[in-house]
């Protein structure tokens, strides 16, 4: 009875004790600053309708989830759309499609933690930008076609499955894009989108899957469909896509709003899930009983919550939910700004949340040149071993 007894109370001692330095490893990662300055964990938020730091357009903001304080980092003047932000992990870097300086300076740029912004050259109508981590970002353009941009900073048009045309889905211009990120699981773009296709009912939640060729240089078949019917056979009123966001575990979030159509005491599905490689959809949380569920404007998973964060510019403030939670979520204020104008709905917002990354330091993306050696060893390389910053980015048809 004693062995048992001890032998319990030294197992139970070590998972206290693993516990705790998993609690310390997490704590350690989110509090120390990773390339580029960011902090994992943080949530960045482009927004049309805030301006800050004497801009009179669109805004760049970080967030941190854990206690809603709002920094303002870049104010831009003109309209950026809610297709003009996301984190690329392998620069370290914002990608952030705005007007800075006046409203006739619309650039795609590169911007770190300070704020310090690079332009890229990348062309103006460029957007839904997707990095795939290892230097490439694929992003849509003119008439819907698609373009990457690789390692080297050189940009290239996405070809169809006949390696001639550029790529565009279904084959038609005008397609309606409302998010897109990379699956490394599944190498495909995942697209969501209002249009419909295959068994689809107008209103569903969309979801497309472009899979690409080993060298990510062309789209190797049509583009695979999956829905969701968010709102239930009570009400023919639809859902709005909101953006994608990749989870840690590789699966991809979508976000949704609804024009009325049931009471906000109803719990629905507007956050769902998709497996990436199966390509089956789940809900990810049921969202409801709050005065306005019905709407969301963007949202992203954060690691510091473990829950993905949504954008209520209704209620002026942002509300997380963990997968598998019912109800209203837990609302957090923002402190010290503002993430929506006060009074207004449907605003054009973008958010973008930092991962945790080995990649710490300041080092910076270069154009062209590449280091010797891992990840870990450029990124914590001495700056008096780096080259300077070269801007050589280059566009290839």
């Amino acid at each position: 009875m004693h062995s048992q007894a001890a032998a319990s109370r030294l197992a139970f001692l070590r998972r206290l004790a693993l516990g705790l330095a998993l609690a310390l490893t997490l704590a350690s990662t989110s509090a120390r600053a990773q390339g580029g300055g960011f902090f994992a964990g943080d949530v960045y938020v482009a927004s049309d309708a805030v301006h800050v730091l004497g801009g009179t357009g669109a805004s760049l903001q970080r967030i941190v989830p854990l206690s809603g304080a709002v920094t303002p980092l870049v104010g831009g003047f003109g309209q950026s759309g809610a297709n003009c932000l996301a984190f690329d992990p392998y620069r370290q870097r914002l990608i952030w499609r705005a007007a800075v300086g006046s409203i006739f300076s619309t650039h795609v740029w590169l911007v770190d933690a300070a704020g310090t912004l690079t332009d890229t050259g990348l062309p103006t109508n460029t957007g839904w930008f997707a990095p795939t981590g290892d230097g490439r970002i694929y992003m849509s353009g003119g008439s819907n076609a698609f373009q990457w941009l690789d390692a080297a900073n050189v940009t290239h048009t996405l070809l169809d499955a006949t390696g001639l045309q550029p790529y565009k889905v279904d084959g038609v211009n005008g397609y309606d894009l409302r998010g897109m990120v990379y699956s490394s699981a599944s190498n495909s773009l995942i697209l969501t989108s209002p249009n419909t296709c295959g068994s689809a009912a107008p209103g569903d939640a969309i979801f497309r899957r472009v899979p690409l060729s080993a060298d990510g240089t062309q789209v190797i078949g049509p583009a695979d469909c999956a829905s969701y019917d968010v709102m239930g056979p009570t009400t023919t009123l639809g859902i709005g896509p909101k953006g994608l966001a990749l989870l840690p575990d590789g699966r991809v979030l979508l976000t949704t709003d609804n024009n009325g159509g049931l009471p906000n005491t109803v719990n629905l599905p507007r956050l769902l899930v998709l497996d990436p490689v199966a390509f089956t959809l789940a809900p990810f949380a049921f969202t409801g009983n709050y005065p306005t569920a019905h709407v969301v404007d963007a949202g992203v998973f954060t690691q510091s919550l473990g829950k993905a964060l949504i954008l209520d510019s209704f209620a002026d403030d942002l509300r997380a939910w963990a997968e598998g939670e019912v109800g209203p979520g837990t609302e957090i204020p923002p402190v010290g700004g503002i993430v929506s104008s006060s009074g207004g709905s449907a605003e054009a917002v973008e958010l973008a949340a930092i991962p945790a990354s080995s990649c710490s330091g300041a080092w910076l993306p270069f154009g062209g040149v590449s280091f010797a050696g891992s990840e870990k060893e450029r990124c914590h390389r001495p700056a008096s071993q780096k080259p300077a910053p070269a801007h050589l980015f280059e566009v290839r048809r």
